[in-house]
């Protein structure tokens, strides 16, 4: 491990020295194409920005989206909403408590604290079934874990799926496939787990009627909310599938920072047919590990013998899915966090994600406030990005490493079971 953590750190400082040395960073962009794929956020003094708390998006994303309330309209057919029916909902609910912009803040940060108390219980009650440190809960207080809380809805999701993974433990494995299935109303990251959950539930002996069952309540809870929406709301329900699959590559993301070193040294990626190819290509690796273990059913169960193992598998289904994409939100460490506390293990696995939420946090929204610009012309937010993206992989690693000795250790007894002893 030592030597690809050496690897790893010595990659990520020659790129970034290849950044500063490439790559001009100036008020000006030199390149126009690279605007056109790498989308870049407006000067942060119109955020309204602190180190604490993102009063913009909540006014700007939720606020004025649940206008669909005070209107007695549809949500999608009100506006173009990029968000599931169920996150529609949540961030609409304070709505009905007051209209104004300043209420509708102080209401919405309540909703988000409730969920975050709701959000820890569930947390404490997993950590003590599953025999792992109760103080672990410490990491849930994280800078950058903590920031995004009271400003975005993605602890909503969270919850749903912790209370799903406390079912799991609890052998209640229709009522877990019936909260995926909520949650993937919520965010759709969700549908990463369930092959796991499947694999994991066959092992422990859960009849094949009962996974039928639960994966038939998940998908009608699902196939309910999502054609109830599209009767109300038409065809506008669907612009959320549309907006996630045909955005481009954007600031944040590893590979933004690639292509702008690509681009720099003059090597031809800036054309719409390649930025397109690379994001279809990317969008294929964040799937893989729902197709495997959906396609490759039978090689799963053998793969997952315990929790822990569905746990692993979960965390690096979604850190995958979160990290490798065309696109990167700070706050999507609400997703993964919560999965690497249950199988989390050594000081080293415990300093890799202090520094990946440090790191989350000076990336947003400390570099942003402090230089008043993010992504294309801040040299210091690439050179994030790269080292984010290194401990990222670090910690991912780490964290697979069991399943791998894991698989071993069982090859090795099955040999020693099927060797004829001879005397």
């Amino acid at each position: 491990m030592k030597k690809l953590v050496c690897v790893t750190l010595v990659t990520a400082c020659i790129l970034t020295v290849l950044l500063a040395l490439f790559v001009s960073y100036t008020t000006k962009s030199s390149d126009p194409t690279a605007d056109n794929w790498i989308v870049a956020r407006e000067s942060i003094t119109k955020f309204s920005q602190s180190f604490y708390f993102d009063r913009f998006d909540i006014v700007h994303a939720y606020y004025v989206r649940s206008e669909w309330v005070k209107t007695r309209d549809f949500p999608y057919s009100f506006t173009n909403q990029e968000y599931p029916p169920l996150g529609v909902l949540y961030f609409s609910i304070p709505r009905i408590f007051t209209s104004t912009e300043h209420g509708y803040i102080q209401v919405f940060v309540g909703f988000a604290v409730l969920t975050y108390f709701a959000f820890l219980f569930i947390m404490w009650k997993l950590l003590a079934a599953l025999h792992r440190p109760q103080w672990y809960m410490a990491a849930l207080f994280l800078p950058s874990f903590l920031y995004f809380i009271a400003s975005r809805f993605d602890i909503f999701a969270a919850t749903i799926i912790m209370v799903a993974v406390w079912l799991l433990v609890k052998k209640k494995f229709v009522g877990s496939m019936v909260l995926l299935g909520v949650a993937m109303l919520i965010k759709w990251y969700p549908i990463l787990l369930i092959p796991f959950a499947i694999a994991w539930a066959s092992q422990q002996g859960v009849s094949r009627r009962i996974i039928k069952k639960g994966i038939c309540w998940a998908s009608a809870v699902f196939v309910f909310v999502t054609g109830t929406t599209i009767v109300m709301s038409g065809l506008g329900a669907l612009f959320p599938y549309a907006f996630h699959t045909s955005r481009f590559i954007e600031v944040g993301s590893l590979v933004s920072v690639i292509l702008k070193l690509l681009y720099a040294m003059h090597i031809p990626v800036g054309s719409e047919a390649v930025i397109v190819g690379i994001g279809l290509a990317l969008f294929g690796v964040q799937l893989l590990p729902l197709l495997y273990g959906t396609l490759s059913y039978a090689d799963m169960k053998r793969r997952v013998f315990s929790f822990d193992d569905f746990i692993r598998f979960s965390f690096l289904a979604v850190v995958l899915f979160a990290h490798v994409g065309k696109i990167y939100s700070p706050q999507w460490e609400i997703w993964w966090l919560p999965l690497v506390l249950l199988v989390m293990r050594g000081r080293f696995e415990w300093t890799l994600l202090i520094i990946v939420d440090v790191l989350n946090y000076i990336m947003f929204p400390l570099i942003p406030i402090l230089f008043e610009s993010v992504g294309f012309r801040t040299f210091y937010f690439d050179a994030i990005v790269i080292f984010h993206a290194a401990t990222i992989l670090l910690l991912s690693i780490s964290i697979a490493k069991p399943l791998f000795t894991h698989r071993q250790s069982k090859q090795m007894q099955g040999a020693e079971m099927s060797t004829p002893i001879t005397y």
